[in-house]
């Protein structure tokens, strides 16, 4: 990546739209440097400055994993996520089984994705294809949009129905579509609200929108801060919490069904220090930290991240969900007529 020479803009919130932020910390990619900012009036966390929208692909690696080669096989995972795609296309004794054990695997998987016969779906920033795949395979007409082309390409080489660009460049018809996902992508655009109403736009009344982000207020990013992974500077422009995101979807007016916590107490969390453990190595070798500083460092975040959050997991009462969900999955809906006629009967 040559970063050293990218441009880099300021921003005002996207939310709220005030220029008032308070700096949480700073972050150098090469010769630039980039800030994670809280608007004070409406609480978003935010990069800022960040990379330009026509400089911010250049901050991604070649070997970045949604847009490596489509692999010809599933994976185990991706096995077990379809069986819970496919639990309601099932009949008979084999559709009580498989409704029953998709039913339990859809708890573990991120995305619960409920099949429409003949519904039409599309995956926004889908990558290589991966999920528009398995769409596919579970009986969707499945589609997918993706803004890196060599990731659209490998999809387009599997036989899926992807297009390279972002969705506003595609301009589907109105009404189009009966559901929209988007898992670990809104956190990467530039503009929440427009594609959150063209995404409006293009859903049929009633249609559902799934997204899935990172959980900027989760214990993990209490004790990691700066090495939080999910932050991955720059190419993250912002980090939602439960209001935050729940705030964009009304303004964009959609219906918030549920949100589905997924909290990945410990393999999120173990990931994340095996990080600070290769960053604080990296740090003694240029002797820009002491073995004392550095393994305080990592026995501190040991205790705060394998023993006392999984206490205070089992203990909270209250806002377990906004505490401890490492990614938050929103289930929203466009209203159709019936929510229309119930408001106007309210």
């Amino acid at each position: 990546m040559a970063t050293d020479r990218l441009e880099i803009e300021y921003t005002a919130c996207a939310l709220c739209g005030a220029d008032d932020y308070a700096p949480l910390f700073s972050v150098a990619v090469g010769q630039a440097v980039f800030g994670i900012v809280r608007c004070r009036h409406c609480g978003l966390v935010y990069l800022n400055p960040r990379p330009s929208p026509a400089t911010a692909m250049e901050y991604y690696p070649p070997d970045y994993g949604a847009h490596s080669p489509l692999p010809g096989k599933l994976s185990f995972r991706e096995r077990i996520k379809l069986l819970a795609l496919e639990r309601d296309k099932q009949h008979g004794i084999k559709r009580l089984i498989i409704r029953q054990l998709g039913n339990l695997v859809a708890l573990w998987v991120g995305l619960d994705v409920r099949y429409i016969p003949g519904g039409r779906l599309l995956d926004i920033g889908c990558g290589n294809g991966r999920s528009v795949r398995l769409y596919q395979l579970a009986g969707w007409d499945a589609w997918g949009v993706e803004p890196n082309e060599a990731a659209a390409r490998y999809a387009q080489a599997a036989g899926l129905q992807v297009f390279v660009g972002t969705l506003e460049q595609m301009r589907f018809p109105s009404e189009h579509f009966d559901i929209v996902t988007m898992y670990q992508v809104l956190e990467h655009v530039a503009n929440p609200k427009e594609l959150l109403s063209e995404v409006y736009r293009i859903l049929k009344p009633g249609g559902q929108l799934l997204i899935s982000v990172p959980n900027i207020e989760c214990y993990d990013f209490g004790i990691f801060q700066a090495e939080w992974f999910p932050l991955e500077v720059p190419r993250h422009f912002y980090h939602f919490s439960l209001d935050t995101l729940s705030q964009f979807l009304c303004q964009a007016g959609f219906l918030i069904e549920r949100v589905k916590p997924q909290y990945m107490l410990l393999r999120c969390t173990w990931n994340d220090y095996r990080r600070l453990i290769k960053r604080l190595a990296r740090g003694l070798q240029d002797a820009e930290i002491s073995w004392h500083e550095a393994l305080l460092r990592l026995l501190i975040v040991f205790v705060r991240g394998f023993v006392f959050k999984p206490v205070a997991f089992a203990i909270s009462r209250n806002n377990r969900v906004r505490r401890f969900a490492y990614f938050l999955n929103f289930y929203a809906r466009k209203p159709d007529f019936g929510d229309l006629t119930r408001g106007e009967n309210a």
